[in-house]
């Protein structure tokens, strides 16, 4: 079906929607007089919708830098049932039973351009102090866990994700080697490690939520303090993230 557009398209509002997708493939934030500049706007104008967009929460601005980066709003707007439906619910319960059932702190994970993925559930046991995590936070696009179950589903050459690897800062010294060689471990068995190079202190394990031809929609991560992992804790929550991954597919390929 083709969507006929009725009526003259409103200026400011193609203005803030350009703003908006301009600073989600930003590296990092940016000054409203750069923003305008770089979308041909008129600077009083792109000032104006900026300041609408943060009152709104859409977009965060630091007075202290003077810049402009996206908000926590957008996540309402991108993870709220009338947009995705319930799906998202179903997810975050069999996330929620890995947290019980494991005692981890339980995110997901969705690719929200070529560079960065974003945020979007946490889950926590009751039983364990929480790993702190904010809704929302972007991260590059294969960091720690997340990122290596990411790129063991990504159609990537060895070439290409070494160009990616070297824009990521690690905590400890890490050889892209090493990363991908525990890439290759990951797609074998269906579950990647990371035990403390993007994070001091905390071990990650993540899975891949798969659509049919094995293209990456979604990652799932638990995330515990290092001094409570063990190898074989680390196998149990593995296995339970990759059932978690094939029972959770449906949901998440409707949610595509």
């Amino acid at each position: 079906m083709v969507q006929v557009l009725v009526g003259k398209p409103v200026g400011a509002v193609v203005s803030a929607v350009r703003i908006l997708r301009l600073l989600s493939k930003a590296k990092g934030a940016m000054r409203g007089s750069q923003i305008a500049n770089d979308l041909g706007l008129n600077t009083s104008t792109c000032f104006n919708i900026l300041q609408t967009l943060a009152a709104e929460k859409l977009v965060r601005y630091d007075s202290s830098t003077k810049l402009y980066r996206l908000g926590y709003g957008l996540l309402d707007l991108a993870s709220s049932n009338a947009i995705m439906g319930h799906n998202i619910s179903d997810i975050s319960l069999a996330m929620q039973e890995i947290s019980d059932a494991l005692d981890v702190t339980m995110s997901l994970w969705r690719r929200v351009s070529n560079t960065r993925m974003l945020l979007i559930m946490i889950t926590s046991s009751p039983r364990q102090t929480r790993v702190h995590m904010t809704l929302g936070q972007r991260l590059p696009l294969l960091v720690g866990s997340t990122g290596r179950a990411m790129a063991s589903s990504l159609n990537l050459t060895q070439d290409e994700l070494q160009n990616y690897f070297n824009e990521i800062r690690w905590i400890r010294p890490l050889s892209f080697d090493k990363y991908y060689q525990e890439v290759l471990i990951g797609r074998a068995r269906g579950w990647t490690l990371d035990t403390g190079d993007f994070v001091n202190g905390l071990h990650s394990i993540s899975a891949p939520i798969t659509d049919k031809r094995g293209a990456p929609l979604l990652i799932c991560t638990a995330t515990l303090f290092s001094g409570l992992y063990s190898d074989e804790r680390g196998e149990q929550i593995g296995r339970a993230l990759v059932e978690m991954a094939q029972r959770v597919r449906p949901l998440a390929q409707e949610m595509k």
